[in-house]
């Protein structure tokens, strides 16, 4: 069981770091400018090899024997296909506002604003809320310690990358991203404020 556990850190860790590099301004722009024919291509390559990596840990946890360590019940199975939902609807919801050709690199990206409408109003990293939803949603439909040990290594990488993005962000749009950095929560939306804000469209 240790071995496995291990295993599975091991390969999250591998697809985190590689996720990371490839997603590093410096490593895109060393690329493109050694490389200049796949420079256009660069966002859709790392889209693709961003869901394939995915595909051996997924086939990891599914051909390994994990212990439960919480007994399924129909009530664990309705919440975690609520969660999961709900983690879907955040995530669809996260890319209005967003061409999601320009996000998978289907298309060049255009010059980018800073877009602080839809969810972006109430947390800055609506995709990531979005994850962690379906990632609770998943472990409580098959709560096997393998599939914690994965939502842990998740978790853990989710706020490295909130991290990093936001170091990126900052450079990217100075000021204003700080402003909005101190106004707007992280993934966790301020409920009062979106309680005043419903209010206010009502009166």
């Amino acid at each position: 069981m240790y071995a496995n556990i291990i295993v599975t850190v091991l390969l999250w860790t591998i697809y985190f770091f590689l996720h990371s590099f490839l997603a590093a301004s410096k490593v895109k722009k060393f690329v493109c400018q050694n490389n200049p024919l796949i420079a256009d291509y660069y966002r859709i390559m790392y889209s693709i090899v961003s869901i394939l990596g995915l595909i051996p840990i997924f086939y990891f946890l599914a051909v390994t024997r994990s212990a439960f360590l919480v007994k399924q019940t129909e009530v664990l199975k309705y919440v975690s296909m609520a969660l999961s939902t709900w983690g879907v609807i955040v995530i669809k919801q996260s890319f209005k506002g967003y061409s999601i050709q320009e996000f998978l690199g289907i298309k060049n990206q255009k010059e980018q604003l800073l877009i602080k409408s839809g969810l972006l109003k109430y947390v800055r990293h609506p995709l990531y809320s979005g994850t962690i939803l379906l990632c609770l949603g998943f472990w409580l439909f098959i709560p096997n310690t393998l599939n914690l040990v994965s939502i842990i290594s998740i978790f853990i990488y989710l706020f490295i990358g909130i991290r990093l993005e936001e170091i990126k962000l900052v450079k990217e749009f100075g000021e204003e991203y700080i402003a909005y950095r101190q106004e707007v929560p992280s993934i966790l939306p301020d409920v009062k404020r979106i309680w005043d804000a419903s209010q206010h469209s009502n009166s």
